[in-house]
């Protein structure tokens, strides 16, 4: 059987949608300018902030999605504000590194969807580049951690987000990232356990995960019972072999893996920061602009033989 070729159904539409992403006022938002230098009511003591939040966030969004460092994105600023006409006045780089770790960012509230894919992947922290592992070897330890994710398979939104160390297994955070009223959790052979689909039963869900091979069956169900989920998937799988995934609609995993390639392809796979909130920030941010990137425009892909 020959591979199948996919054509882009909507490209100047999805084109247009890549040539906004690099518009300035996605990133600088009208109302943001009013409120620049208008601080939130706070009641803790000590000095407050001479800016909103809403005006640090905007610096750290252009910084991740420019790829600057602290004080580049104090200039870049500084010259938006100098050419614009604006009497205002970017942070100080140093106020945006503490702001940095200082603030706690929440995620954006997404409608539940009814079909989520999730999935986890390394982003290194420390370390040597690629070239020069594979010219010279390693000459010092890695660091890594690891991003947790779970994607809506119609938005391609992703929906939740944890950061962890990299030798957290991917079945521990599970729960975080399922939300309420979800129908259908498609993820990969890492979360196939009966406790996983004791907590999708739980949440009243369906968790479509692949057996492991050489899978057997659980303890034969008594009379008027039904068999286990993951012992349907199991009989699924000897029924139909490899059409199982496309029957059950796993296929639609792949949106999962696109998000991560979006996400290393458009940031990078290494974490800038240092230090846990920040660290937790940085991938927050990237997550909420990534996501604001998918709002604009996706390809839609479509068979052509």
């Amino acid at each position: 059987m020959s591979k199948v070729s996919y054509r882009v159904k909507n490209w100047n539409s999805y084109n247009q949608g890549l040539v906004r992403r690099g518009d300035l006022t996605l990133l600088i938002d009208e109302s943001v300018v009013r409120c620049w230098q208008s601080p939130e009511v706070s009641k803790q003591r000590g000095r407050p902030s001479r800016y909103h939040q809403d005006a640090i966030l905007t610096c750290l969004i252009i910084r991740y999605a420019i790829g600057l460092p602290y004080r580049q994105t104090e200039g870049f600023i500084c010259s938006i504000f100098k050419l614009m006409g604006v009497d205002l006045i970017a942070p100080d780089y140093s106020y945006l590194c503490k702001c940095a770790n200082s603030m706690a960012l929440k995620e954006s509230e997404i409608a539940s969807a009814n079909t989520i894919a999730i999935d986890s992947s390394g982003f290194k922290i420390a370390g040597e580049g690629e070239w020069l592992v594979r010219t010279h070897g390693k000459k010092k330890r890695r660091k890594w951690l690891k991003l947790h994710i779970a994607v809506d398979v119609e938005s391609r939104i992703i929906t939740a987000n944890v950061l962890t160390p990299s030798n957290t297994h991917d079945a521990r955070v599970f729960e975080q990232l399922v939300p309420e009223n979800i129908k259908t959790i498609l993820a990969d052979g890492a979360y196939d356990s009966q406790a996983i689909h004791d907590k999708a039963t739980s949440a009243k869900a369906h968790a479509i995960v692949p057996p492991r091979t050489n899978s057997v069956l659980g303890p034969t169900p008594l009379d008027g019972e039904d068999e286990s989920p993951r012992d349907q998937l199991i009989l699924i799988q000897d029924l139909l072999g490899a059409d199982w995934s496309k029957a059950l609609g796993y296929n639609m995993r792949v949106h999962v893996e696109g998000a991560f390639s979006r996400i290393k392809r458009i940031f990078g796979d290494k974490i800038r920061s240092k230090g846990t909130q920040r660290q937790i920030n940085e991938m927050l941010t990237k997550i909420a602009l990534l996501n604001q990137f998918t709002r604009i425009g996706m390809p839609v892909a479509v068979p052509v033989n």
